[in-house]
């Protein structure tokens, strides 16, 4: 009866990481400059109404992990206008 009973407790623990897991997603994409297809490092990836960024690397790629209900990502970078 133990052993069920701590399978049955390792199973919920499980089952909430992954709930846990579910409510976040991850986002990665490249940023390239759009008169030459350039890659733009040291771009930041900032989730709208949220203190969650990131910075794009050398060769403009970036990943970041986005709660759920987070819809926009909004990017700025010396020298650019948003648009």
């Amino acid at each position: 009866m133990k052993k069920i009973a701590r399978h049955f407790i390792a199973l919920v623990i499980l089952l909430f990481a992954v709930q846990a897991n579910a409510q976040e997603r991850i986002i990665s994409g490249v940023i390239t400059a759009i008169e030459n297809g350039s890659p733009l490092g040291d771009v930041t990836v900032l989730v709208k109404n949220t203190k969650i960024s990131t910075i794009t690397k050398s060769d403009g790629t970036y990943r970041i992990r986005v709660p759920k209900g987070s819809n926009i990502l909004v990017f700025t970078s010396v020298g650019y206008v948003a648009l």
